[in-house]
C-alpha cells in the first residue's frame, strides 16, 4: 500500500469515522470543561453580589452616620438615633439587613458625645457579615452653663 494518501482512498481500510473510545472520551473532555466553567462562573457571581452588599452596607452607614452628625446637639439623642433605618432599596440589596446604631457620652468630656454606626445583613447562603462600625465624635459647640 502506498504511503501517500490519494482521494477516495483510505489509510486503514475498513476505518470510516471515529471509534467508540475517541467519541466517548471526547464526551468526557467536554463535560469536565462544562463543570470547570460552571463551578468559575458560579463563584464569579457570588463575589460580585458579595462585593455589591458590602459596597451598598457601607455606603448605607456612611449615609446614616452623615444625617446623625448633622443634627444639633439637643436632637442627637439615643431615641433619635436609634429611629435611623436603611433605605428600602438597601433592605432589599442586602436581604433584610439592619442599622445599628449607638451613641454614648465620651467619660470625662460632658461636651462629647460618640456616634457608632454599622450595618449587619445576612448573604444568601445565610452568613451575617457586618460592616466595619463608623465612629465620629459630636462636640457641643460654645457650652453654656445650664442651671
Amino acid at each position: 500500500m502506498s504511503a501517500h494518501r490519494t482521494m477516495g482512498q483510505r489509510t486503514v481500510p475498513g476505518r470510516r469515522g471515529f471509534t467508540l473510545l475517541e467519541v466517548l472520551a471526547a464526551c468526557m473532555l467536554l463535560a469536565v470543561l462544562l463543570v470547570v466553567a460552571t463551578k468559575v462562573t458560579s463563584q464569579v457571581v457570588s463575589a460580585q453580589r458579595m462585593d455589591e452588599q458590602q459596597t451598598w452596607a457601607l455606603h448605607e452607614a456612611d449615609i446614616a452616620m452623615e444625617r446623625l452628625a448633622s443634627l444639633n446637639w439637643n436632637d442627637l439623642t439615643p431615641q433619635r438615633v436609634a429611629a435611623e433605618q436603611l433605605s428600602t432599596s438597601a433592605q432589599k440589596v442586602l436581604g433584610g439587613g439592619r442599622l445599628i446604631t449607638a451613641i454614648d457620652a465620651v467619660p470625662g468630656d460632658p461636651t462629647a458625645k460618640r456616634l457608632r454606626v454599622e450595618v449587619q445583613w445576612r448573604d444568601s447562603a445565610g452568613q451575617s457579615h457586618t460592616t466595619r462600625p463608623l465612629t465620629a465624635w459630636k462636640y457641643r459647640v460654645g457650652l453654656q452653663s445650664q442651671q
